[in-house]
């Protein structure tokens, strides 16, 4: 192998190892939010505390700058806020379909996306 050759498929190896490191990396940050949501769970009754753990949690593993944890109200046809993350946020209600989170309520499908903000179902 010439030496050129040599370096590319060295720098192509140092490339994927690096890529293998970052997913190991995430893979223990999502078990370790799994061991810590376990913990609370053998630990506490508050549920609203276990919420709160459980979306600061997932926010921090999904990169998400915030998350929601709704509730389907049946009868009014409508998805209200147990748990939001954010000083300045309140109860926030959805009509069912309103928004993404109305959305996926509706329609039971999994949405990833990658900025809300530019969705055109964010409200």
């Amino acid at each position: 192998m010439n030496q050129p050759a040599a370096k590319e498929s060295a720098k192509s190896k140092e490339a994927h190892y690096e890529k293998l490191f970052q997913l190991l990396k995430r893979e223990r940050k999502k078990s370790q939010a799994m061991q810590d949501i376990a913990a609370a769970l053998s630990h506490s009754l508050d549920l609203d505390a276990l919420l709160s753990l459980v979306v600061d949690r997932i926010s921090d593993v999904l990169y998400a700058e915030r998350s929601t944890i709704y509730v389907l109200d049946e009868d009014k046809q409508e998805l209200w806020s147990k748990i939001a993350q954010g000083s300045d946020v309140h109860e926030i209600r959805l009509k069912l379909g309103d928004g993404i989170a109305g959305w996926v309520a509706r329609s039971g499908q999994i949405l990833s996306i990658a900025d809300a903000y530019t969705d055109p179902r964010f409200d």
